[in-house]
């Protein structure tokens, strides 16, 4: 599983740089992210500074230091329940874990900061101690110890609770560690240097994670925080330290990665379908858990009207709103007709087995010249900016714009609802990248990142340059140009038959 890169934050610029991060942890008080930095000391651009507060967007919040307690604060970690923070210290004659009050102002670095109390982790055989996670549930310590591999669980005083071998599975020179509270597991990193591991509280591999995209150097600390686009979800946050100042005395080069931890895919069906034993019908939408590996209802269509019909069109918004379009004209009770190269947005009162909420008109297609049977709407996303990315059922002609199936539409609006305007504009053109050599390859699917990159299905077996795959395959689409002259490049996304969906068509999805 390769992590979807959010954001790069370069520490190095900073207006008081951090050129070696090496610890990270959310502040749950104040929703901010606190980053150490334990050789700035060591470098020429050090301003008195081995604290950095900063938002989730990576602007800085507070400056501040811990020099009278460690001028090494190697790894990081937080107490919410007290508001304590821990700190791991690497220098030579120390090796010790430090818990810190952060005095009146609630404010890390400052001059009111108070030690509460400290241990050696040379007692429990620790001689490299880089990292430390407070595990909420037990309220115990995980400390990373790199040259050893090996992650120690001990009480806040130090007393060893018990150890697990990083190296058992792959990893060594474990750099840094967090609790995801959520699973109950660790996001470990170290060597190599391209990967985050998840595991057990007891050491078991649970996954690792590819983050070589972003050609990390030396990760050295992790946080699970909320995700910088949308709280509402969360993200991996890993500082790389860089080349060391051994290396290159004159080195700045920190950076902050943030990467998306949950990846949810929604998707509805054209027919109803059997995944892993459980039945869901092509007026569903079903939701994807990776880590679990199974399916979920997320929308039942027959509890609000829609048994008889087909959605055929699914962009999931982040604040858990739907946006659909249906395959069939049709009326809803409470609401009226529906035609098919409309959209709806229904807003959920609740989700799952027992879906409740009301459905509003989002675009009138009939508004915006969509008028025949061939432009309906059998794929959609939303563009940052709101603009709508559609596709059509077969060839369109809107006002003199014409295309085909293999084609998406960008729609600028600048009214919606009942009274929907605005213009259209070609998007993608499938013509220009191999997706015209059969009827199979009418885009069925289309999700759009933020980053830019398009994921698609198709109506069945597809060919482009560099990839085959059959309808229930997931695929991405890396422009180098869009509009009248598209050109990319096309990778796997998910293999349908790892998902579930074996030969079964897609209609469309949502990636979040």
């Amino acid at each position: 599983m390769t992590a979807r890169l959010i954001q790069i934050v370069d520490t190095s610029a900073f207006a008081f740089p951090s050129p070696d991060p090496s610890g990270i942890i959310l502040l749950n008080g104040s929703n901010t992210l606190l980053i150490s930095d334990s050789e700035v000391n060591e470098n020429q651009v050090f301003a008195g500074f081995n604290l950095f507060e900063i938002n989730f967007n990576g602007s800085v919040v507070n400056f501040g230091d811990v020099l009278e307690i460690s001028d090494e604060p190697t790894g990081l970690s937080y107490n919410p329940s007290n508001g304590n923070l821990f700190i791991s210290d690497d220098t030579d004659n120390s090796r010790r874990i430090y818990q810190v009050d952060p005095g009146n102002d609630n404010i890390f670095g400052t001059s009111d900061d108070i030690e509460v109390s400290n241990f050696r982790t040379l007692l429990f055989g620790s001689n490299d101690a880089e990292d430390v996670a407070y595990e909420l549930t037990t309220g115990n310590l995980f400390i990373a110890d790199g040259l050893n591999s090996t992650i120690y669980e001990v009480t806040t005083n130090g007393n060893l609770v018990s150890s697990f071998s990083t190296a058992s599975f792959g990893l060594f020179d474990p750099e840094g560690i967090a609790d995801n509270p959520q699973s109950e597991n660790f996001f470990i990193v170290g060597e190599p240097t391209d990967e985050i591991f998840e595991v057990t509280r007891a050491g078991d591999l649970v996954q690792r994670i590819e983050i070589g995209n972003v050609n990390p150097v030396q990760p050295a600390g992790i946080a699970v925080a909320p995700r910088s686009t949308n709280i509402g979800f969360r993200s991996l946050y890993v500082v790389d330290r860089g080349i060391d100042e051994l290396e290159d005395p004159n080195e700045n080069d920190g950076k902050l990665y943030e990467f998306a931890l949950e990846t949810s895919i929604y998707v509805t069906s054209r027919e109803t379908v059997n995944l892993k034993g459980r039945i869901f019908q092509d007026e569903d939408v079903v939701a994807y858990d990776p880590r679990k590996a199974e399916w979920i209802r997320y929308f039942d269509g027959s509890d609000v009207g829609l048994a008889n019909n087909d959605i055929d069109g699914l962009h999931v918004n982040d604040d858990g709103s739907l946006l659909l379009s249906l395959n069939l004209d049709t009326n809803i009770d409470g609401f009226g007709f529906i035609d098919d190269t409309d959209i709806v947005r229904f807003v959920p009162t609740s989700t799952g087995n027992n879906t409740t909420g009301s459905f509003e008109r989002y675009f009138d297609g009939s508004d915006v010249g969509l008028d025949s049977n061939p432009e309906d709407i059998d794929a959609l996303s939303i563009a940052p900016n709101g603009d709508i990315l559609i596709s059509t059922n077969g060839a369109y002609n809107i006002n003199g714009l014409v295309g085909t199936d293999e084609d998406i539409l960008r729609f600028s609006p600048t009214s919606l609802g009942e009274n929907t305007a605005g213009s259209f504009t070609i998007y993608f053109d499938g013509s220009d990248v191999g997706l015209n050599n059969s009827s199979a390859e009418d885009i069925k699917g289309l999700s759009l990142q933020d980053d830019g990159e398009l994921v698609l299905s198709t109506l069945g077996d597809f060919g482009v340059t560099g990839l085959n795959g059959i309808g229930g395959d997931l695929f991405s689409f890396d422009p180098d140009s869009l509009g009248d002259n598209t050109s990319g490049t096309f990778n796997q996304f998910s293999n349908a038959f790892a998902s579930g969906f074996n030969n079964q068509i897609l209609a469309d999805f949502s990636i979040v």
